[in-house]
């Protein structure tokens, strides 16, 4: 039971991302897209369409974000902007910072088990 959940919501995500894309990809419509975002609205974005147990590093929103199509140009360190935002997010109780194991590497990030994405 437990591997179907899991293959359902691995499945939930894949197509939420490729929603994403095709979105940002799409002509200009009334709905705010991936690219009129800003950082922050944007990382919420990702946070939001990621089940809650999904544990992502600062680098795996970077690319993330990339695959989504969001314009990093205006950073100069755009990895450090999202080392401020998840930083700034972990602050405000949005998400939380959840250790990887020693073969992923590091800590990451993940949404919080309340539900603080339904208004975004």
């Amino acid at each position: 039971m437990l591997a179907i959940q899991q293959k359902t919501e691995q499945r939930i995500l894949h197509l939420r991302n490729m929603i994403a894309a095709l979105d940002a990809l799409s002509e200009p419509s009334n709905t705010e897209t991936i690219e009129t975002l800003g950082l922050t609205d944007a990382i919420r974005s990702l946070f939001k369409s990621m089940p809650e147990e999904a544990v992502l590093t600062a680098r795996d929103v970077r690319r993330r974000l990339h695959e989504m199509g969001f314009d990093r140009s205006k950073y100069s360190n755009f990895l450090a902007s999202i080392h401020v935002v998840l930083r700034r997010l972990v602050q405000h109780g949005e998400i939380e910072i959840a250790l990887r194991t020693k073969d992923e590497g590091g800590a990451g990030f993940r949404r919080k088990k309340e539900d603080w994405l339904a208004d975004v």
